[in-house]
Order: C-alpha cells, then sequence, then structure tokens
C-alpha cells in the first residue's frame, strides 16, 4: 500500500486543525478567517487545506476570494485531489474534474492511490467518471480497473467484496454514535458478499450483498445505504424475517418496511436523511399512522383495509430497501436458532435502550460533543490521539507566519543573523489527558509494553500534540487495578517506561479500569478525559455499553480475538514498525 508523504500527513494536520476552529465560528467568521490565513501563511500543506476548505464553504466566500482559492487549486491539482481521496470525498472530486482541471492521465493515478487507500466512494466514483468519459479497454465495466493491475476473475471479485464489507463496517460505527444500545445487535451480524442476491438484504445472519450493486449505491447515495443497514438490522430485531404464516407476502413485506421506516424517520438522524418523491410519500402515511409505532401486523392489516391514499406500487417503491426472498432461506433447525437469538438481542436491547436514556438525561450536553467526534471510521493511531486535541494557547514559535526563504538567505548571507523572527506566540491543539491501561493478563510481557509505550511516546511528543505538563494515567489490569501511575512529564513518563514492571498475571476483566476513570471523573480528578487506550490481546470481558469518551483497543497482532471489541471501539493493531489501524 502506498504510504502517504509527508506533505499530505501535514495537511490532514491542517485540515483537521481548521475543521476544529471551524466548529466555534459561524460562516462569514470562518471564511474571513481562511482568506487572511490563505494570503499571510508560507506553509503549503496549510495552505492547500484553507484553499481546499474556503473553495467549498457554501456561505460567506465572495466571488473573488473563491477564484483566488481555484486559481490555486488548479495549480495543486494533484495533492488537491489526493486530499480529496485520503477524505472519501468523491463529490468535490467530481466538482474540479468538472471545472477540467485534470483529465485521463492523471485520473489514472487518482484511481490507483484510491484503490491503494481504500477509499469505496473515491474509487467507485472515478471508476464511473473514467467510464464516462475515457472508456475501458477491455470491457465496460468496474472491474477493469483492477484486471489492469493483473488481478484474476476471483481476485477481482474478492476485492470487491472487501471494499463492501468495509463500507458496512463504517456504515455501523457511524450508526454507534446514534444508537448504542444497539451495540448487541451491530456486533451480532456482519456483511458478507453473495450471489443469492442481486441487491442486499439478510437471512438474520449476515446482510448479504451483491457487490457491485452496493458499491454503486454508496456512491450515489451513500445515506441510503446508511439508513438501509439499520432498516435490515431492525427488520431482524422486530423478527420479521421469521412469520412464515403470512397469508398475504406482499401486503407483510410491505407492512414490515412501513414499520421499520416510521421508526427511522422518529428518529431525525441528519446522515439517515433522504429526500425526493418517497419521503413525501412516506410522511403522508407516518401522519396517518399516527404518534405511537405500529407493528408490522397492525400495518399489514391498514393495508388490506387500503387505510392509505396511494397504490401498492408506490408504497413499494417508497418504502423498499433490502431483497425480502432472502427471508426465506430462515428457514428449518439454523433459522431457529437464528430467531431465538434475535429474541434474545430484543429484550437486551430494550433494556440497553432504557439504560441509555437514564444516562443521557443525568449528562446535560453531552450529545453535542459526542456528534462533534463523529468520523469516517477510519483511523490510524496519530489520528486517533490528534483528534482529541483542545486548542490552547502557549509561548511556542509561531511557524505558520514563519517565511523559510528570507530565514535561510539571511542565515546563509549574513551569519547567523535571520532576515524574519517569528512571532512567539500561537493557538496549538494539544492532548489534555489520556488513559492507557495495559492487560497485565498473560501475552503482555514488560518488553513489548515498553515497545508500546515507545510508540506512544513518539506521537504524543510531537509538537502539535502534547502539553509540557501532561497528566497521562497508566493503568495495569488483568482482572483487578495492579497498578496506577500519574504521569505529568516527559522526564515521568521515560523513568516509568525503564524500570516498568509488570504485576497480574491473572484473568482478564477490562470493566475495572472503566470503573476507576468513572470514579475519578466523580471525584474531579479527571476532567477532560477524551480518550482512553487499552493495550491487550482480546481475549477478556467487556463493558456493556459506551463511555462519555472514546476508546480504542490494541493489539499486539492481527487475531481473531478482535471480533470479540464490541462495535463502540476502535481497534488497532501494534507491530514493530508502528501502530496503525486494522479491521
Amino acid at each position: 500500500m502506498t504510504e502517504l508523504s509527508r506533505f499530505q500527513k501535514d495537511v490532514e494536520v491542517a485540515a483537521t486543525a481548521l475543521e476544529m476552529r471551524a466548529e466555534n465560528e459561524d460562516a462569514k467568521e470562518e471564511a474571513i478567517h481562511l482568506y487572511r490565513k490563505f494570503g499571510s501563511t508560507k506553509q503549503e500543506p496549510l495552505r492547500l487545506a484553507v484553499a481546499l476548505r474556503g473553495y467549498f464553504l457554501e456561505e460567506g466566500v465572495e466571488e473573488e476570494e473563491r477564484a483566488h482559492y481555484g486559481a490555486y487549486l488548479k495549480k495543486r491539482i494533484r495533492p488537491a485531489v489526493e486530499r480529496l481521496i485520503l477524505e472519501d470525498d468523491w463529490e468535490k472530486i467530481e466538482k474540479l474534474y468538472e471545472n477540467e482541471w485534470f483529465g485521463e492521465q492523471e485520473l489514472e493515478v487518482f484511481l490507483k492511490l484510491a484503490e491503494e487507500w481504500r477509499r469505496p466512494a473515491a474509487l467507485m466514483g472515478l471508476l464511473h467518471l473514467k467510464k464516462a468519459n475515457y472508456g475501458f479497454k477491455r470491457r465496460n465495466s468496474s472491474c477493469d480497473f483492477f484486471r489492469k493491475s493483473g488481478m484474476e476473475a476471483d481476485s477481482v471479485e474478492r476485492r470487491q467484496e472487501e471494499l463492501g464489507i468495509h463500507i458496512l463496517e463504517n456504515i455501523r460505527n457511524e450508526l454507534y454514535y446514534y444508537f448504542p444500545y444497539l451495540d448487541g445487535a451491530f456486533a451480532c451480524i456482519s456483511g458478507k458478499g453473495s450471489e443469492q442476491t442481486g441487491t442486499i438484504g439478510t437471512d438474520g445472519a449476515f446482510l448479504l450483498f451483491s457487490p457491485e450493486y452496493l458499491l454503486k449505491l454508496y456512491v450515489k447515495k451513500p445515506e441510503a445505504v446508511r439508513r438501509g443497514y439499520l432498516h435490515m438490522l431492525l427488520h431482524c430485531l422486530y423478527l420479521h424475517l421469521f412469520r412464515e404464516d403470512q397469508e398475504d407476502r406482499r401486503l407483510w413485506n410491505l407492512a414490515c418496511d412501513i414499520a421499520v421506516e416510521q421508526i427511522i424517520s422518529r428518529e431525525k438522524i441528519p446522515i439517515l436523511e433522504t429526500g425526493g418523491d418517497a419521503k413525501k410519500i412516506r410522511e403522508k402515511v407516518f401522519h396517518i399512522l399516527g404518534d405511537r409505532s405500529d407493528s408490522a401486523e397492525k400495518i399489514c392489516r391498514k393495508l388490506k383495509e387500503q387505510a392509505f391514499p396511494f397504490h401498492l406500487k408506490e408504497l413499494e417503491e417508497a418504502f423498499h430497501f433490502d431483497d425480502h426472498t432472502l427471508w426465506d432461506i430462515c428457514t428449518g433447525e439454523k433459522g431457529k436458532r437464528t430467531k431465538e437469538k434475535w429474541n434474545k438481542l430484543l429484550s437486551y436491547t430494550a433494556a440497553n435502550r432504557q439504560d441509555h436514556r437514564k444516562r443521557r438525561g443525568s449528562q446535560k450536553g453531552d450529545q453535542k460533543e459526542e456528534a462533534g467526534t463523529v468520523r469516517s471510521g477510519r483511523y490510524d493511531y496519530k489520528k486517533f490521539l490528534r483528534q482529541f486535541s483542545v486548542l490552547r494557547e502557549e509561548v511556542e514559535l509561531d511557524t505558520e507566519s514563519f517565511d523559510y526563504i528570507f530565514y535561510n538567505y539571511g542565515m546563509e548571507h549574513y551569519g547567523n543573523l535571520p532576515l524574519i523572527e517569528p512571532l512567539e506566540y500561537k493557538e496549538v491543539n494539544r492532548l489534555e489527558e489520556l488513559v492507557i491501561a495495559i492487560d497485565t493478563s498473560g501475552s503482555c510481557d514488560g518488553e513489548t509494553v515498553r515497545r508500546f509505550l515507545g510508540e506512544t511516546y513518539s506521537i504524543l511528543s510531537e509538537k502539535e500534540n502534547f502539553f509540557h505538563k501532561m497528566k497521562v494515567y497508566l493503568i495495569q489490569c488483568d482482572c483487578c487495578i495492579q497498578d496506577v501511575k500519574v504521569i505529568h512529564s516527559e522526564e515521568e513518563w521515560k523513568e516509568y517506561s525503564k524500570n516498568i514492571t509488570i504485576q497480574g498475571r491473572g484473568g482478564t476483566d477490562f470493566r475495572p479500569v472503566f470503573r476507576y476513570v468513572k470514579e475519578q471523573q466523580e471525584k474531579k480528578e479527571i476532567r477532560s478525559l477524551k480518550a482512553l487506550i487499552y493495550f491487550t490481546d482480546g481475549d477478556g470481558i467487556y463493558p456493556g455499553s459506551k463511555p462519555d469518551y472514546e476508546t480504542a483497543f490494541v493489539f499486539l497482532h492481527k487475531t481473531e480475538k478482535m471480533e470479540l471489541v464490541p462495535p463502540w471501539a476502535i481497534r488497532l493493531v501494534a507491530e514493530q514498525e508502528g501502530v496503525r489501524y486494522r479491521t
């Protein structure tokens, strides 16, 4: 896989900082700030990040300013599109292409990067762009790009399936932020490419999909795929798949679709909203049904009574998403076991939802903060730490206003006399508090832990990421808390890493660490925790619900035990060359 250049990594840092700042600005303020920064900065990564954000702002930007952004982006089109590929933002890439800022030659390069970086929306969008404007040399198929690389047909299909699974995993992670009480349901079903359907559907065990159908739909309507994922999950939870005694199967299928769509619509989640005539029909049907959510059985009776002023075909087009023929698989002994599983999950989900409501009601203002931390689901270790930084003013060289050309000229021609001195004060992103937990039950020896802490330290000690005065909790735990060390400085960190002694070697229970953190929060010892990192082999008892901070479980190697991690947490793999995200 092609590694990111240093330049793109710097652009990512700048883009993240701009995004964080924009959260506290209105459209006009942001536009003014961006254009001022665009004209003053000498750092190309920052300038590119500013130009991309400013060019695509819908409000507050003057046309002359947008033209200046555009002129710059046209000259820097390759790094600009690379940035958008990393963000998997196909719509913006398409707009740049429509401006005729890049052609077939650049398109081939971007296709390769999108495939190597596993960006499904960008990849499929670029493939369709190539097909529409230049065609494929062999066959008019989205598979041809992979074949050009010498991949066999089965490898092509396998790669498309991997992309499809990757899409569904990302959507699952997105949905969890809005529906944390569905954690059990999310954990019990996964995506799988299948020849049993030409679209997408579920048999209660998997979300079965045609890879080509899913990829095309995701490029065209990602919100439809998100909504459809939840649509299918609710079919499973409410046991719609297992009703074999329905006399009118067509009406039953439609009633099930209306029932789950009614639930989804009442949540009013922006990322699930779909427009058009279908939405208008759905709203009229929901108005007739009233405020209470009706069961599929009740809705089926209303359909028989013709309670809705629409033809059946109109209703089916408005509410249909998935292939219900897959429900026919849910029979026999296997179907009985699957039904029992979802029946238990329904009870668990109901109790979990009640608990979540209580917690949410006692924590005023948390929802807004949680929504602000939602990301696409693609993380590396650095990005995981960086996204939880907070803005602080510190005494530090302001390199954004630093002109290296004049500085180097002065140093070369006048000895130690630079022609420009940078400003001393600057707003920087620093991580305030962090909890690092170490599973001491078995596989994590002292040397392994030291290597992990060393990698973590190298990330945290980067200039833009760490306070000079920091607060890091280092917790050792097997089935109970064995040791807690609070680190306040780099010197303390180095001393701890050098002399660390592993304590424990019992069974694994992750919950004591989370209970300890909660106790410290209640005592006000921990005030602004954004992230907890748990280094483990993964075989233990996980908390039943998501805490009010982000959690990453870091594994020494990729293992099947990673599947045990609840969907609300992030899975990372630590290896000798570094720590990076893996699914």
